[in-house]
């Protein structure tokens, strides 16, 4: 039995190895430079060669591979907080009243939306006029 259980770890190994290899691989088939979107539009070029060069993506693939594995051994499975904080942050200006006129967009039709939405879920999602 144990060595059953030995025999699926040994197995298990490459396995995860090639996931994270097809991983790895599908994010650099992306058309966009994950240094650019980290730094925003209003970096400046010097701003993204130091992303750049602090993730390791100046480095041929086989380095950065590499980068990657040893990260994700270490439990580093990226920068999720930077993008949950961003996200808090969206949500948090939605939730306000006001959020359009703050960007110069009209409020179209704010509270009859909400009504309307309320009498929709009241109903069961069934058909309901909104009027």
């Amino acid at each position: 039995m144990l060595q059953h259980i030995a025999h699926r770890l040994l197995i298990s190994v490459p396995v995860l190895i090639g996931v994270l290899l097809v991983g790895f691989l599908m994010l650099q088939v992306v058309p966009t430079d994950p240094a650019t979107v980290m730094a925003g539009p209003t970096a400046s070029y010097a701003e993204i060669e130091a992303i750049r060069q602090s993730m390791g993506l100046n480095e041929p693939i086989i380095v950065q591979f590499g980068i990657y594995l040893s990260r994700v051994l270490q439990g580093d499975l990226g920068r999720s907080d930077d993008l949950q904080h961003r996200r808090r942050q969206r949500t948090r200006q939605h939730d306000r009243p006001d959020h359009r006129a703050d960007a110069g967009e009209p409020d179209l039709g704010g509270p009859a939306r909400r009504r309307a939405s309320e009498r929709w879920r009241r109903s069961g999602g069934a058909g309901c006029r909104t009027g």
